[in-house]
């Protein structure tokens, strides 16, 4: 997808979501997601794989925002 997406429930195992526009992700993360946009938001990444501007966040465990190679708590 080019647009901006807002995920609101779970990302499931064998799931594939890849954007060049922003991603926020509310629930957990099991599935795969790669996202090139100005900024990605995630809620809880301890299986899935994310990938934002070619890099791999690893596991988060409270809302997140990445921007611009930042890294902030939201929580």
């Amino acid at each position: 997808s080019e647009d901006n997406l807002i995920f609101l429930n779970r990302i499931n195992a064998g799931a594939k979501i890849v954007s060049t526009g922003n991603i926020e992700l509310f629930n957990e993360c099991e599935g795969y997601v790669s996202c090139d946009g100005d900024y990605l938001i995630v809620k809880k990444n301890i299986k899935g794989t994310i990938i934002y501007k070619g890099a791999d966040i690893g596991k988060v465990d409270k809302l997140t925002l990445f921007s611009d190679n930042k890294k902030k708590v939201l929580e």
